[in-house]
């Protein structure tokens, strides 16, 4: 794993981690998930799956998602909604291609955005079997 990928990822865990609910008073969209892992069960090696993520905009301006990061190459998404309006919904579809994992499965996707927190991360388990 690269060092400038983790690094980010640490970042992103502490920055989330530290959010709070005054982006709701500021006029700020807030980018809310149901869940911040995504089990995609159980993936032979050379299949692939997808997999849709809803997103929701609790904040009180438009939220716009601008672009996704992948922690490799086997994932792929396409935003189907850019612009989020406040207490609306998107989605995110995503997709995993199993080409050489076994056993456990462990990706990231983020979110790139304008709320407080402008990189969502979201992680990706499963496992894999030949």
């Amino acid at each position: 794993m690269n060092k400038s990928f983790l690094f980010l990822t640490i970042l992103i865990v502490l920055v989330t981690g530290c959010s709070s609910s005054q982006s709701k008073k500021s006029g700020k969209p807030v980018l809310t998930l149901e869940s911040d892992i995504v089990n995609i069960g159980k993936i032979p090696v050379g299949d692939s799956t997808n997999v849709e993520l809803i997103v929701k905009n609790t904040g009180s301006d438009t939220l716009k998602i601008s672009g996704l990061g992948y922690s490799c190459g086997c994932t792929d998404g396409e935003i189907q909604n850019s612009s989020i309006a406040p207490n609306d919904s998107g989605m995110i579809s995503l997709k995993y291609k199993n080409s050489e994992d076994l056993d456990a499965i462990e990706k990231t996707i983020i979110i790139e955005n304008n709320s407080e927190i402008p990189f969502k991360a979201v992680n990706i388990r499963g496992s894999a079997y030949k």
